[in-house]
């Protein structure tokens, strides 16, 4: 996720970025042999842990995937 994006959605969610962490949710896919991750780039959450809490934003941009390959 670009640095500025970040800034902007935290900026938006009124939450300070000094103490804010930018998180992803990750899913493992069995493909019998194979396995692989994904990341949800698309909707990362911001967890502010100075005031406990924490939004899922959703980027508007067609940058990001929700199956983004790790």
């Amino acid at each position: 996720i670009e640095p500025a994006d970040k800034t902007e959605a935290m900026k938006e969610l009124e939450l300070n970025p000094a103490t804010t962490q930018a998180l992803v949710i990750l899913r493992l896919y069995d493909n019998g042999e194979n396995y692989y991750l994904t990341a949800n780039l698309k909707a990362p959450l911001f967890i502010d842990s100075a005031t406990r809490v924490g939004y899922q934003f959703i980027f508007q941009s067609k940058n990001y995937s929700t199956q983004h390959k790790v």
